[in-house]
């Protein structure tokens, strides 16, 4: 059950580990090749900073308020802990985001600072469980939700070639702002073989 306050790790490539019933409150990494963050079982980090980096993170059992990255690639694997906020800024290059999350995040932010469309961000996001809103850069996008509780609130892209399947749970809304973009909405009912129909 150890604390530990504050983590500064920077430059190479770095790997924390927090085991069960550890607990961190602040990582701040980046400015090398890669930052691998994982939790064991009920595990818990507050905020993880990156920056200038690739950004790996698997959260367990226990809620993470923030993950944030500053010029970051990130592949974030989500608990059933759940994450508050996801969030990314890029402002003068492109970046690549894969999230695969099987507990609740409230929000996922890659919207692009830049109006520049060369240096914009893009990522895969996999939704087994509950999200608020996501909120999504210039890049090529693509959203899939599950059947089971898998209700988003609101999905909004900002350019790019972007996919949204959405899965059986629905959404609020969903606004595909220009590129080339697809919906495909799975049917609410099997009574004709389910499956997924396109608009």
């Amino acid at each position: 059950n150890a604390r530990i306050t504050s983590v500064d790790t920077f430059g190479g490539t770095k790997t924390v580990t927090v085991e069960i019933g550890g607990r961190i409150d602040t990582i701040r990494a980046g400015e090398g090749e890669m930052v691998d963050i994982k939790l064991n079982g009920f595990a818990s980090i507050e905020t993880v900073t990156a920056y200038d980096t690739m950004l790996k993170v698997e959260t367990g059992d226990a809620f993470v308020q923030t993950i944030k990255g500053f010029g970051t690639n990130t592949d974030i694997i989500v608990g059933s802990g759940g994450v508050g906020t996801i969030r990314s800024v890029s402002d003068d290059q492109k970046n690549n985001h894969t999230v695969v999350a099987d507990g609740i995040v409230t929000l996922i932010d890659f919207n692009d600072v830049s109006s520049n469309p060369d240096n914009s961000q893009s990522s895969n996001i996999t939704l087994n469980s509950f999200a608020g809103n996501l909120r999504l850069g210039q890049g090529k996008d693509v959203v899939t939700t599950g059947d089971n509780a898998a209700y988003v609130e609101s999905i909004s892209t900002n350019g790019g070639n972007d996919t949204v399947n959405l899965g059986a749970s629905g959404a609020g809304s969903v606004n595909l702002s220009l590129g080339n973009a697809k919906i495909s909405v799975k049917r609410l009912s099997d009574e004709d073989g389910g499956g997924y129909f396109d608009t």
